[in-house]
């Protein structure tokens, strides 16, 4: 008898979806054929025959979605920028495809009606934080309205700013609310006297320069900006064009050449002044400012002991300092004089690198108690 050849391939299912959908595959009684009277193969269910056939079914569920609508995008934000006020927001969703043949590439939305996308608008308030104003920093006085002795007035004025949202406006000095406030205030101006030196035009009425000892060339000296020497103390006057300085190191001289070529100790203390005589004595308070620069003696290991400027009203001491300032500073004293009086001022050079300067000397027929309260704005309210 014959035998079976090896099944073919399925075919592809003759439908996509429904139970009478079969897919099939076949078989031949060839290997080897029935020869001489033999007998045909067994079929698969029953019975003999040279040829078999096989079939399934293969047929799906029939689909039966549509199109369906995804997830809401989260809500966007409200589309009024201006705060405490009604806007809109919007999301929004898409239609996605069903897989099945046939079905609606569209979702509905309402009867009848079917889109591939869906916007939704919701009313919203931009969020209001209510915001109260503030004060301003106070601008500096102005100038006193007098230009030269007596009472005046001095004026200064702030803002209220910051309101937001209906926020209140700032409450001023007399405990009312408003966007904008000035203040006054008596003020004095003081006249310059003929004693007064600010070194614009050269050394100071009734001066006398002193050297100790006599031939050093070290002096007192004039300058505009950074000493001459080694570009070092103030970078300006305090006031005007220029400022007296002393070079209280025992470094270099104003030419910028060694002081000691000649094997001279380092170590030697050198002091030079420079003298106002005859001072009336109707002046009761002195005022000035001075300015002290040294080096860094950690950082450049340079070390030593920075110089002093003294200053003397005739043999009363009044300032002995030798601490680095950096900027400008106000010196104010009560004369004790009952006769016209000398002022001096010395400087000492020691070993540490360092420079001293004073500018704008001032004489005031008041004592400095009274200047002060005059001279700084009170105010009238």
């Amino acid at each position: 008898s014959g035998n079976w050849t090896e099944w073919t391939a399925w075919t592809v299912c003759d439908g996509t979806c429904g139970k009478d959908k079969n897919k099939t595959r076949s078989r031949e009684c060839t290997n080897p054929p029935p020869e001489n009277g033999g007998g045909a193969c067994l079929k698969l269910k029953g019975g003999l025959g040279l040829n078999d056939t096989d079939s399934v079914s293969c047929g799906l569920p029939c689909c039966q979605q549509d199109a369906y609508w995804g997830n809401w995008s989260n809500w966007s934000g409200c589309d009024n920028a201006v705060p405490c006020t009604e806007g809109n927001r919007t999301r929004n969703r898409t239609c996605l495809q069903s897989e099945c043949p046939n079905a609606n590439v569209e979702c509905p939305i309402f009867f009848q009606t079917f889109a591939l996308n869906q916007t939704e608008i919701q009313n919203c308030t931009q969020e209001c934080v209510v915001r109260d104003g503030n004060w301003t920093n106070w601008t500096d006085w102005s100038n006193c309205s007098v230009a030269c002795g007596g009472t005046g007035t001095s004026m200064r004025t702030r803002n209220c700013t910051g309101i937001e949202n209906g926020g209140k406006e700032c409450v001023d000095l007399h405990n009312t609310t408003s966007m904008y406030e000035n203040q006054t205030a008596d003020c004095y101006y003081f006249c310059r006297t003929p004693e007064d030196c600010t070194f614009d035009d050269g050394y100071c009425s009734n001066f006398t320069m002193f050297e100790t000892p006599n031939d050093e060339p070290r002096r007192w000296l004039l300058d505009t900006d950074l000493t001459s020497t080694a570009n070092t103390g103030p970078a300006a006057p305090q006031q005007g064009t220029h400022y007296a300085f002393f070079e209280s190191s025992l470094r270099n001289n104003e030419n910028n050449e060694p002081y000691y070529d000649d094997g001279k100790s380092r170590d030697e203390d050198k002091t030079e002044s420079f003298s106002m005589s005859n001072i009336p004595v109707k002046y009761q308070c002195i005022g000035f400012y001075y300015f002290s620069w040294a080096d860094d003696a950690a950082a450049d290991n340079l070390g030593g002991t920075m110089g002093f400027l003294k200053v003397t009203e005739n043999n009363n001491v009044i300032l002995n300092h030798n601490l680095v300032d950096q900027s400008w500073k106000f010196a104010l004293y009560n004369t004790t004089a009952s006769a016209p009086f000398t002022l001096t001022f010395e400087g000492q050079a020691l070993t540490r690198y360092s420079d001293h300067a004073i500018d704008d000397l001032r004489f005031y027929e008041v004592d400095c108690g009274t200047y002060q309260s005059m001279y700084k704005p009170i105010p009238s309210n």
